[in-house]
């Protein structure tokens, strides 16, 4: 079964995301694992172009970045809109 383009682009969009949080969270070993599970994650999905997923590994990566995504919501710090002063 082919992924769906709409589905390869959320996916897509999903792992963004969550590379925008790891990227604010500080230099920990949690960051770099969430960092080295968020590349490993591309990469898998990359390869889906050439042997195309089940259902059930297409699951199974949505509930993987959503996992990763909730972890990295929840670590990085909150980006606070500076208001100008004059």
């Amino acid at each position: 079964m082919q992924l769906v383009g709409d589905e390869q682009s959320t996916l897509e969009e999903l792992l963004d995301e969550a590379d925008r949080y790891v990227g604010r969270m500080p230099a920990t070993p949690g960051a770099r694992e969430l960092k080295a599970r968020l590349e490993k994650y591309r990469r898998t999905i990359g390869g889906w172009a050439v042997h195309a997923p089940t259902d059930e590994q297409r699951a199974a990566m949505r509930e993987r970045l959503g996992e990763v995504l909730r972890i990295a919501r929840n670590t990085a710090p909150t980006l606070k809109r500076r208001v100008p002063t004059e």
